[in-house]
């Protein structure tokens, strides 16, 4: 089931996400080239709650989609902080991401599918490439997956 709530900016639905106090949160992105990303909420067993608004996490973006980009990954920042452990994240086929935030897909169905962590917020919040592991991101995750880091790198720079 769809939230009605659809933020500009993913760090505004932190105060929902702290409402709703989900026992998992899962952080989906897509295959794209786009690399859109959304929020599903596990409440139990068999209560899912989607947050409706996706976010691209690539350079094809605007002046909007930049910051944008950069309230999601202040967002991680925040669910890490204060949900860690329970935050979790994977990487599907675009049709599937698709049909998911289209609500044609059951959530269930999909974490059955990719029941493995694909760990590409870890990777995404390592601006700075620091991580032993971070030759590998570009194959992993793609090109504009890298360019995204940049710009969130040269943006969150900019206001320090």
């Amino acid at each position: 089931m769809k939230i009605k709530y659809n933020p500009t900016y993913a760090i505004d639905y932190l105060p929902i996400i702290e409402d709703l106090n989900p026992y998992l949160i899962y952080l989906v992105r897509s295959e794209s080239k786009y690399g859109e990303a959304g929020i599903l909420l596990q409440l139990n067993d068999n209560t899912f709650k989607i947050l409706p608004r996706t976010y691209r996490i690539s350079s094809i973006v605007g002046d909007t989609g930049r910051l944008q980009m950069k309230s999601f990954y202040y967002l991680i920042q925040e669910l890490d902080k204060k949900y860690f452990g329970r935050v979790q994240s994977r990487t599907i086929k675009e049709e599937e991401f698709n049909s998911l935030f289209d609500d044609r897909l059951k959530p269930e169905d999909i974490l059955d599918q990719y029941r493995s962590n694909s760990y590409w917020i870890d990777d995404f919040k390592d601006i700075k490439r620091k991580y032993g592991d971070a030759n590998q991101y570009l194959d992993r995750h793609g090109e504009e997956f890298i360019k995204a880091q940049d710009i969130l790198k040269d943006l969150i720079e900019a206001t320090v």
